[in-house]
This record gives structure tokens, sequence and C-alpha cells, in this order.
């Protein structure tokens, strides 16, 4: 799941007007800018917009769902998904970027970089290196952290809890992007192109500006929708891989899972950075997606019902009893000979 990075850029871009606006008047500014080839009265489709924010909806609505679905069937804790909260964020987010900077400057891989520019201009270099950074971190991450926070995860949904963590997270992650994706287009709209880029200092940045809101007006809804539904695929996904990471722990499992959890973590990163680049089309990287997290997802439901089934009965018989002594607590005492009274 790739951020929205240029939605990030335009919201920059838009900035230096607000601070602008205090000391310049629009007309002077509006003078020394020239439009020519730009469209200044396009707009962002209200149907896109639409699609941004019932993707932020539908992937909270399903975060939500899978909460309540999991409670019902496990008990797990807080301290076990600020843990996944953790490990994500330390992980799956700034240590695959401080890894990759550090491959791509200080390593043989360095001629793949454009030094001027601190790009990646190799599609297979970027793939390989970033997949595998990302895929080993990641797996790496939940192994360390079922070691650390092992003394407060004893049963399995505590041990749950974690894989919740991490899939909320990156659901989260998500609908920021989202958000930062459409909350641009909702400027443009309001306000205008002309409005918006008469913040400029300078024709440079007047064109910088106008270039990121015309690639954000051209932003295609499907890739909204695509968007919202590897997020969904990939809740699915980490909570799924839970199973098998914390069952290899408890050497319940052969600890050849791992290697299964690390491969299928490969396959679907790359699946991912392949359509980033455009190596495929959002078609196939949908297919794809949704095929390796059906697989890995199967595997890991018989894992969880060859290892954690009794354990989901031992809580529901604990349930009913808890309710049979609440229900026998509650019981009206009955009182007889009243008439004698």
């Amino acid at each position: 799941m790739r951020k929205v990075f240029f939605s990030l850029l335009i919201v920059a871009d838009f900035i230096p007007f607000i601070f602008f606006m205090q000391n310049e008047t629009l007309e002077s500014v509006t003078q020394a800018i020239s439009y020519e080839g730009y469209d200044m009265t396009a707009k962002v489709s209200n149907g896109k917009i639409a699609a941004g924010i019932i993707g932020i909806v539908v992937i909270l609505a399903f975060v939500i769902a899978t909460i309540i679905l999991i409670r019902k069937k496990q008990k797990g804790n807080g301290f076990g998904i600020l843990g996944g909260v953790i490990t994500y964020i330390s992980f799956n987010y700034f240590a695959p970027s401080l890894l990759i900077n550090l491959i791509f400057v200080y390593s043989s891989f360095k001629k793949y970089a454009d030094s001027a520019n601190k790009v990646i201009v190799s599609t297979a270099a970027f793939i390989i290196v970033y997949t595998l950074s990302t895929a080993f971190l990641a797996v790496l991450g939940r192994m360390l952290a079922n070691k650390v926070f092992a003394y407060r995860l004893k049963s399995f949904g505590e041990g749950f809890s974690f894989g919740q963590g991490i899939a909320y997270t990156q659901a989260a992650f998500t609908m920021s992007s989202l958000f930062q994706l459409v909350s641009p287009m909702i400027i443009i709209n309001r306000s205008g192109l002309e409005t918006l880029v008469s913040g400029a200092k300078d024709q440079e940045a007047a064109t910088k500006m106008l270039d990121s809101a015309m690639e954000l007006i051209g932003y295609k809804t499907s890739a909204i929708v695509m968007l919202t539904i590897v997020a969904v695929l990939f809740v699915i996904y980490q909570l799924a891989i839970t199973i098998p990471m914390y069952a290899a722990y408890q050497k319940k499992i052969h600890k050849g899972y791992y290697g299964m959890v690390l491969g299928s973590y490969i396959v679907i990163e790359a699946i991912q950075y392949m359509a980033e680049r455009k190596v495929i089309n959002v078609i196939v990287q949908l297919i794809a997606t949704a095929v390796v997290v059906a697989a890995i997802t199967y595997v890991c439901i018989r894992i969880y019902n060859k290892c954690y089934k009794d354990e989901e009965r031992d809580l529901d018989k604990e349930k009913e009893d808890k309710i049979k002594k609440m229900t026998t607590a509650k019981k009206i005492p009955r009182f007889e000979n009243l008439s004698n009274l």
C-alpha cells in the first residue's frame, strides 16, 4: 500500500499562497504569471471526490466490523493492539525507508540511483530492493515483537490483538492517504486554479503548482477505488498472517511457516510496487492481490482450526457459565404464605 505522494506536493505548493496574500495583491501577481497551455477552468469531478470519501468510510466500516467479529470469538487486549501499532510504524514505515536510503547511497546499488535528484531510476532495482526490504523487515518486526511482548500476550486472543494493531494502523495510513488526496481536490473546486496559482511568487512556482493540480485533476477514479479495495484486502492479510506467526512462535506449528509468511509478503508487496511503477495494470494488481490474500487466508484458517479452535470453545463455555451465574444471582426470591402476613 503506497501513499499518494503528489497530493501532498500540491498541498505544499498551495501553502505559500496563504502567506503571500498578506503582503501582495492578487492583481499584481496575476499580471506577472502566464497560464498559457493550461485550462484554468478545469475542475475535479464530483464522482472522483465522492469515491475518495466513500473509500475512507468503507475502510473504516470494515475495520469496525472486524473488531466486533473478532471480539465475539476471542478475548484480546489493548496492550497487544498498541504493540502492533508500534511495530507497524517502526518496521513497516520508518525502517524500510531508512534501509532503502542506505542501500542506494552507500552500497553498489547506488549506480541505479540518480544522485542529483535522489530518485531510483531502475524499475527492476526498485522492485527487487524495496520488495525484499519491506517484506523482510515486516516479518522480522513481528518475530521480535512476539518475543518482546510475550509476557503480556499469553492467550491466542491477546496475541491476535497484536496483529489487529498492525492491520488497523496500515488501514489508518491508507485512510490518511485518501484524505490527503481528496482535500486538495476540494480546494481546487472551491477556489479555482487561477486563485490558487495567484499565490505563486514566480512563473516557475506557478507552473509547478499547475502541473501538480492538473495531475490531480487527471487522477483516475478507478485508482481510488482500487486503493480502497486493496486496503481492505491488506487488513484481511495482516490479520490472517498473525495466526501462523503466533502459532510458530508458540511452537504449535513448524517454524518453516515463517518462510511461508515471508514468501507471501514478498509476492504481495511486489504486486503493489509493480502496479505503482506501471509494470502491471490495476486489474492485474487487484486479481493477483486477491488471489494471494485468499490463498494465505485459507491456510491460516486451517492453522487456527488446528491450534486454537479449542481455545475459542473454552472461551464460549466461559461466557455461558458467566451468563448462567449472573442469571442465577438475579433470581427473585419466592415468598410463601403471603396471605398470612
